[in-house]
């Protein structure tokens, strides 16, 4: 966990006031006050752009049933399979568990490709700016939470040489790269929700 740590903090800038005490704390054993003091900056942090921004979230909700009500559905229906352990692969509900089996191969070599790019993840953040039920942002935290806690980083040294073509793995550039994204966008739609703790 420290070293999972030392590299998040490492990452992020030290010229942030409240990053730089987050740290401080973090480095004193005061975990659980860092990381209260880390989300609190995220959710009223103003100096980052996205594609939305929550700030806005009744124009774009307003907006979004306007133009796309009949998509508001499948979203979240696509949140409730996941929810029930069923994923949309090929045209058919597969099941992949909740939170899903990350390391799971099927016969198709894109499954385990797709599983863990987690294009599911904005599903869940519409649903749960749609209908406000925290069910969709506490899964959210379970599935990264569980992501993190069984799919153990590999050696980036000689992991991509070694994995580059043709692999299966969750930690290939393009599959990491396009969770990153995922992930990030989510984050936007349940930073203010009670799921999100210092945890």
């Amino acid at each position: 966990l420290n070293e999972m740590a030392d590299a998040v903090f490492a990452s992020l800038s030290k010229s942030i006031p409240q990053i730089e005490l987050a740290f401080l704390l973090f480095r004193n054993s005061k975990i659980e006050e860092a990381g209260t003091l880390l989300i609190n900056y995220f959710r009223t942090r103003t100096n980052t752009h996205y594609l939305f921004s929550r700030n806005d979230k009744q124009r774009l909700l307003k907006d979004y049933r306007g133009l796309f009500k009949d998509q508001i559905a499948t979203h979240i229906e696509t949140a409730d399979k996941m929810l029930a352990g069923k994923i949309k692969w090929s045209g058919n509900y597969q099941d992949c568990g909740f939170p899903p089996r990350w390391m799971e191969l099927k016969q198709d070599h894109e499954y385990m490709a797709f599983l863990n790019r987690n294009f599911f993840l904005p599903d869940f953040g519409i649903a749960y700016w749609c209908t406000g039920d925290e069910k969709y942002a506490e899964a959210c935290v379970a599935m990264m939470s569980d992501f993190i806690d069984t799919v153990p980083i590999p050696n980036i040294a000689t992991y991509q040489v070694k994995n580059y073509a043709f692999g299966r793995s969750p930690w290939l550039l393009i599959d990491t790269g396009l969770r990153a994204r995922m992930w990030l966008c989510v984050m936007e739609y349940i930073i203010g929700s009670p799921a999100i703790t210092s945890e």
